[in-house]
């Protein structure tokens, strides 16, 4: 959460000094059934028919969009593992972005 915040305290900072693309704050959504829910307090979850990561997340912007990454904890009989789901977002307009070159649109 604190990398969260930390990372959008600087794109503030940064400002005019040099563009950066705000995160994807909202509940997007695929035509193909793929969900992404990226909430203000650094939480994240992706839902795809058949599956579901949810956990902490950051975003490390660009000019055009950025790079989500989902931290979540997968579970197993004897033990569980830390791991990471990585999104390359580009923002289309203010109610279209694209992941991986496939469209997702606000919800909310």
């Amino acid at each position: 959460m604190r990398a969260f915040l930390l990372a959008l305290l600087l794109i503030l900072a940064a400002g005019a000094a040099r563009a950066q693309a705000p995160p994807p704050i909202g509940t997007w959504a695929s035509n193909s059934g793929g969900m992404l829910v990226v909430s203000g307090n650094a939480t994240c979850a992706y839902v795809m028919p058949s599956a579901r990561v949810q956990g902490s997340c950051e975003w490390m912007a660009n000019a055009t969009g950025g790079v989500l990454t989902i931290h979540y904890l997968t579970p197993t009989a004897t033990q569980t593992f830390r791991n990471q789901l990585y999104f390359n977002i580009s923002w289309i307009n203010r109610g279209t972005i694209s992941i991986w070159g496939e469209p997702f649109y606000r919800r909310n």
